[in-house]
């Protein structure tokens, strides 16, 4: 009976692991491309726009890039899985698209198609890769930097900075009504706000999507993190602060590290009883 039951399985999933190599060099998967080179420089979020129309089960859609890129190549993407954002961010961003942003037969994707419109350039939508001209209605101009073979680089502008002070009110604010803020990367779940010295407004917006586990710190001191302007990262600051420094650092990482750290212990200690005697 077992025997059958493991033929069963190996029959079902050799169509699945024909051609298919379990290990191969990144370069092979993930190149570096001049387009991927400008993507990996880009200040602002990017758009890899793969129709959903395309999505199957059966084969493959013609996507512009392969499949996790983001992570991979290390831009920010309004693309992703809705099964690890909250409810709101979809919600923000049907709202952004229009219509459903997931294929049909995979709703666990998040797809988007418009790179024009209020809450893109909210977002910091600043460059989109794809096959066609990006579509969508807003202020923004589409400009074409460069061809690569079947697909093109798009810039959009303008678009509001990822990190910028504003009124705290919950209205959309303009471009020209804002104040930019310097920010970096520091680190995969860390980021540096240099905040500008002649700044009226004390409300720091980042575009970074909000989520349960954010902290800020300025002058040493632990800062809230709330949402700001839908579904992203807002900070109270004071008139003196000159940076803020916002961490990922959920509690459900922290909880899980110390009973890793007590499953350990509790084996070590296990261990020894056993030697013991």
């Amino acid at each position: 009976m077992g025997a059958a039951a493991l033929l069963i399985l190996g029959l079902e999933l050799l169509p699945w692991a024909h051609e298919f190599l379990p290990k191969t060099r990144r370069e092979h998967v993930y190149p570096l491309t001049p387009a991927i080179e400008q993507l990996m420089a880009e200040e602002g979020r990017v758009l890899e726009v793969t129709p959903r129309a395309e999505w199957g089960m059966a084969e493959a859609p013609y996507a512009v890039l392969p499949p996790n890129a983001a992570t991979a190549y290390g831009y920010d993407s309004v693309s992703g899985y809705d099964s690890l954002m909250l409810i709101g961010y979809r919600a923000w961003m049907l709202r952004a698209e229009g219509e459903e942003v997931g294929p049909a037969v995979n709703g666990n994707m998040m797809l988007p198609e418009r790179a024009v419109g209020e809450r893109q350039a909210l977002a910091g939508l600043g460059a989109v890769l794809a096959r066609t001209r990006p579509r969508g209605e807003g202020p923004q101009e589409v400009v074409l930097e460069s061809s690569h073979g079947g697909t093109a680089l798009y810039r959009i502008a303008p678009v509001l900075p990822r990190a910028f002070m504003y009124d705290g009110a919950d209205e959309v604010p303009d471009a020209s009504a804002v104040t930019p803020a310097q920010w970096r990367r520091s680190g995969a779940s860390s980021m540096e706000i240099t905040l500008p010295q002649a700044r009226t407004a004390q409300r720091l917006c980042v575009t970074e999507t909000f989520y349960p586990g954010w902290s800020a710190y300025a002058q040493g001191e632990r800062r809230e993190v709330r949402q700001a302007l839908e579904v992203f990262c807002g900070v109270d600051t004071e008139p003196d602060d000159t940076k803020v420094r916002l961490v990922f650092e959920p509690a459900t990482v922290r909880v899980g590290s110390f009973l890793a750290l007590l499953g350990i212990a509790a084996v070590a200690a296990l261990l020894t009883m056993q030697r013991r005697n």
